[in-house]
């Protein structure tokens, strides 16, 4: 071992090189084969160690290959990401710094056209100026004003030489899939007012100005703001006083109508996203400044604005809890309206499957508001202000609003179709086992007997106004959002601005007419008589005590305390009895 490392110390003294020699691999990347050469080796000329890495970063400019800015470009692309390799050469053989500059001259302005900047990884002062023995690079074909054919693969001729591999040009038709085909240049020309758009790479969007009005007049602004904020604040007073009452006596709220309380619950914390709303401000909940343009733009991703991701959670996960709660509501009163001789379902034997109801009504909205957030789609309206789902993108509205209404809606309507056939078409299977006492010569005998429970089915009248009272709004919100679905691009593109202020509008009515039916249920129900007994607990404490109680241990006051005020001796008194002789006896 010691000769050999000897010679091998040896043959750097005596100037001897060793020749290094380079490991070459086929190329691997599809936009890179047929390109003039075949061979290629890691790392690249980005730092990328494997070729599916360097494949997955090339694949970012297809879209700008095919629009065909520069017939080189994709030539330049595969030189930077899978470069040239030989064997005896130990660099990679990348582009010269022409080939770079010539193709920046000609993308850069389509890529800032779309908000790209031209990228750091491309930049040309890193390329070598020229091709020589001391740097070895690739000059490229050269930029051809017509389309040539794609080049079959030569294999081991150098490209520079030959000069082929140049891409076809694709056809003026294929934009990049992110732009409208009206103007690519442009891509949001087919507005109305396409100088109050931007173009938003991230979301493959054009975003509107934060103070443009496209759809709506500050006059309209400025309505919405003052409608939302009345019945905002009437739809919280209203499901708030309802929350309280439960609080208060919870005895009313029994199964089946205890999901009319975690409705009421929905509607108010709901109501608090519109406060939050109001109290942060217009600009600073749904505004947010675009990094790539520098404007002031409607949040297209909740996640950008803390304030934005706030409304956005308090509005649509309790506006969708509302809707299941709903859905389980119909699903009670479905159980409670069976036939008679099937199962009874009182509230003792729902409360036994409660924490399923809540897993439903709860876990499904949890989901849904996750998969919202993780995906960042949460988006800021034009006419409120209020950061919910689907404001400015047709896609998520119908993905993640319309269809999940229309399922709670679908569901919940058929289980209270059925309650509603069974109460009307037959005698409802509302009776419950009731132990009587049966007198048998000195003590008493406890018999199950059915009788009718009048409490269930007085609950069951009230689940069918109701049901239908919640039906109703959420029928007309679910036909708005249809409306703005197929009718969004039509508002957006017209020559005139649409008169539709008014539409919206109802809408906001009908999200939050929900907490006052909640309140005219606990009217309805006479449980407001909560509130009575509360005030009368409340002063009877207030009351002073007498004196001569304070003194006076409190297990003994029901017994000393009369309304004579006479203090009654407790120990135990002897009875007297007389008898005939006149002579008395103590007991």
């Amino acid at each position: 071992m010691e000769p050999l490392l000897f010679i091998f110390l040896a043959s750097f003294a005596t100037g001897y090189e060793l020749e290094v020699y380079r490991a070459c691999e086929p190329i691997k990347i599809d936009t890179c084969k047929g390109i003039g050469y075949n061979v290629t080796s890691m790392p690249n000329l980005v730092g990328h160690d494997l070729q599916k890495d360097a494949e997955m970063q090339l694949n970012t400019f297809t879209a700008l290959i095919q629009y065909g800015c520069s017939s080189q470009l994709q030539f330049f692309l595969c030189s930077v990401y899978a470069p040239m390799c030989n064997e005896k050469v130990s660099t990679p053989i990348g582009p010269c710094r022409s080939l770079c500059e010539s193709v920046k001259n000609r993308c850069q302005p389509v890529l800032q056209e779309f908000g790209f900047p031209w990228p750091s990884a491309l930049d040309c002062s890193k390329f070598p100026p020229e091709n020589n023995l001391q740097h070895m690079c690739m000059d490229g074909p050269g930029e051809d004003t017509a389309p040539l054919p794609l080049s079959p693969v030569y294999p081991g001729r150098n490209p520079v030489v030959m000069g082929v591999g140049v891409v076809a040009n694709p056809k003026k038709d294929i934009y990049p899939k992110n732009t409208f085909t009206e103007s690519p240049e442009k891509p949001c020309s087919k507005y109305r007012n396409p100088d109050k758009f931007v173009y938003i790479n991230r979301t493959g969007r054009c975003a509107q100005h934060c103070d443009a009005d496209i759809l709506f007049g500050k006059e309209d602004k400025a309505f919405a703001e003052v409608w939302f904020t009345v019945w905002s604040f009437l739809c919280f007073s209203s499901s708030l006083f309802t929350v309280v009452t439960y609080l208060i006596d919870g005895s009313k709220f029994r199964y089946p109508e205890r999901p009319l309380f975690f409705m009421a619950m929905c509607y108010t914390l709901a109501s608090v996203g519109y406060g939050i709303r109001l109290l942060g401000g217009r600009s600073d909940i749904s505004c947010h400044i675009e990094p790539q343009h520098g404007i002031n733009i409607l949040t297209q991703e909740g996640l950008d604005q803390s304030n934005c991701a706030i409304v956005f959670l308090m509005t649509y996960f309790f506006g969708m809890a509302s809707c299941a709660w709903w859905l389980v509501m119909n699903f009670i009163w479905h159980l409670v309206e069976r036939k008679p001789g099937q199962k009874t379902y009182t509230h003792n034997v729902i409360q036994r499957y409660s924490s399923g109801l809540h897993l439903v009504a709860w876990g499904i909205p949890a989901a849904q508001t996750i998969t919202l957030l993780v995906m960042m789609v949460v988006d800021a309206d034009e006419l409120t202000g209020m950061c919910f789902v689907g404001n400015q993108s047709s896609d998520t509205l119908l993905r993640f609003v319309i269809i999940p209404e229309l399922i709670y809606l679908v569901i919940g309507a058929g289980f209270m179709a059925s309650g509603l056939l069974s109460a009307c078409s037959s005698t409802p299977n509302h009776t419950a086992l009731v132990q009587v006492p049966a007198p048998q010569r000195g003590h008493s005998l406890h018999i199950p007997v059915q009788q009718p429970d009048t409490e269930t089915a007085q609950s069951s009248k009230r689940l069918c106004i109701f049901s239908v009272l919640f039906f109703v709004p959420m029928v007309c919100v679910l036909c708005f959002h249809l409306n703005e679905y197929f009718s969004r691009e039509l508002w957006l593109t017209q020559l005139q601005r649409p008169r539709i202020v008014e539409i919206f509008m109802l809408k906001i009515f009908m999200c939050l007419i929900g907490g006052v039916i909640c309140a005219l249920w606990v009217w309805v129900a006479k449980a407001a008589g909560g509130w009575g007994r509360c005030g009368r607990r409340i002063l009877h404490r207030k009351q002073s005590t007498p004196a001569y109680l304070q003194t006076v241990p409190a297990v003994h006051h029901a017994a000393i305390h009369r309304s004579n005020h006479f203090i009654v001796d407790h120990k135990p008194q002897r009875s007297r009895h007389t008898s005939r002789n006149g002579s008395e006896t103590m007991v």
